[in-house]
Order: C-alpha cells, then structure tokens, then sequence
C-alpha cells in the first residue's frame, strides 16, 4: 500500500490488519503501540470506528473530505 494520499476506511482496516500481522496478534500490536486490544478488535470486527489512538500508530490523520456527487 503507497504511503501518501487518501485512504478509503477499507484501506484503514487493510492496513491495521497487516500491523496486526506483522506483531503476530492484536494483543502484541495494541501492547505494542499502547492501545486497548478489545478496541482493536471491535474496529476490525466492525463495531466501533477508528480512534485516534489507532489511527497515530498507525502514522495516519484523520481529514474530513468532499467530493462530487
């Protein structure tokens, strides 16, 4: 996945699920980037939104954005 531009919510679950890989379980990425594990699995499982605290470890900003309809 390119590292600059915008990023559809899809993109964002991809790219925490390839964290969550890479450190071997949602355990160790949440301990690993001091987030809580359960919400890690609720964003990934669909219930909740991204926080913040997800979104800075994963190196991203939320923007709000327009476009045509």
């Amino acid at each position: 996945m390119k590292r600059s531009g915008i990023l559809a919510h899809d993109d964002v679950l991809e790219l925490l699920r390839s964290e969550v890989a890479k450190a071997g379980s949602q355990w160790k990425w949440a301990k690993d980037n001091g987030v809580s594990r359960p919400d890690v699995c609720r964003v990934l499982g669909g219930y909740r939104k991204v926080e913040p605290k997800i979104l800075e470890a994963l190196g991203l900003k939320k923007i709000d954005a327009y476009t045509w309809r």
